[in-house]
């Protein structure tokens, strides 16, 4: 795999999936710890929008009982893994406050040079999630929202600028508490999806 596919897999696929509008959010630390995974039947499956058949496609794999892989398919293929055109990630289930919240973090691509891997530091991102029957509804962190907070001084946490890109570094206890604290204002754009498969 090339570097410019490594980098398409494990920073730009974070924001484009699902046209969720803006940018998905990165920390990095996880959102969970081990006593937080919890599983939830129905979510393994192919999951996109029946009216775009060209569109692109999450597939949940239960891999071994706490977590899933995600293989997300930039255009609907085969279920073949395709490690140069495919973003392949690890998925986490937990909850918090009551509400279920998936936590996304990259897998370790195949044949990529450990030189140029060592200056390559992956990160998370989450989504609040809410599964019901064949519908699945993902809701992002409102990047603008968390921006404006930390620019007007209203939010306090932990993080690093880079560009004009907000890089969450609080802990996972910290992350916790603030989602569970601004969940109702914080993930606000929800995107459903449909099972396929």
């Amino acid at each position: 795999m090339s570097k410019r596919s490594f980098i398409a897999c494990s920073v730009l696929v974070l924001f484009a999936v699902f046209a969720i509008p803006g940018c998905w959010q990165l920390s990095v630390h996880p959102l969970y710890t081990d006593e937080d995974l919890v599983s939830v039947d129905g979510l393994e499956g192919v999951w996109g929008d029946p009216d775009d058949p060209e569109d692109e496609t999450w597939q949940f794999i239960e891999s071994d009982g706490k977590s899933y892989r995600l293989i997300i398919r930039e255009e609907q293929q085969s279920l073949l893994v395709n490690p140069a055109k495919d973003g392949l990630f690890e998925v986490h289930l937990l909850r918090l406050g009551g509400r279920l919240y998936m936590d996304i973090f990259p897998e370790e691509p195949e044949g990529v040079n450990g030189f140029y891997m060592g200056h390559v530091i992956p990160a998370h991102s989450f989504v609040m999630v809410k599964l019901e029957g064949h519908v699945l509804t993902l809701s992002s962190l409102d990047v603008e929202w968390l921006k404006k907070g930390i620019e007007e001084g209203s939010m306090d946490i932990k993080h690093e600028r880079r560009d004009n890109t907000i890089v969450l570094t609080a802990s996972t206890g910290e992350l916790q508490e603030f989602v569970v604290r601004y969940a109702e204002e914080a993930f606000t754009a929800e995107d459903p999806v449909y099972r396929l498969q």
